[in-house]
């Protein structure tokens, strides 16, 4: 090469060095770059793994929310009925009770008739009422 007028001096050969350290420096950075490129692909694929995962969680949640609440829906219904046919029973139970309150009232007018009838008879005739016989 140095027959084509091609020389170096002192200062063309730092200047090689240099450019040779620049080179490997550049080197040092891709390798260094591959590493952190290979980092982002690994927290890319982690943060997607755990958007899957949160979603599907999240899902899961809601699922059971949706259960708990079908859930709820039922019972608040049941309730429903239940307080209704409580009320209804309440209501037959009042009616019932005057109707026992009025039989009664009906038996004791009954007996005091029967008793009044038995005693006129009963006084007019030689049989004495059920109330005066003796053994």
């Amino acid at each position: 090469m140095c027959d084509q007028g091609w020389q170096l001096d002192g200062g063309e050969a730092d200047a090689g060095v240099e450019f040779g350290v620049a080179v490997a420096h550049r080197e040092e950075q891709g390798q260094g770059g591959n590493k952190l490129q290979e980092e982002k692909v690994s927290l890319e694929r982690e943060v997607q793994s755990l958007r899957r995962r949160a979603s599907t969680v999240r899902d899961g949640y809601i699922e059971e929310l949706n259960k708990v609440e079908r859930e709820a829906d039922v019972l608040r219904r049941r309730v429903t009925q239940l307080t209704n046919k409580g009320s209804q029973k309440n209501s037959m139970t009042v009616e019932l009770q005057k109707k026992v309150k009025q039989a009664d009232k009906l038996r004791r007018a009954m007996l005091n008739t029967i008793q009044a009838n038995c005693g006129g008879v009963c006084q007019n005739a030689a049989v004495p009422a059920l109330g005066q016989v003796r053994s």
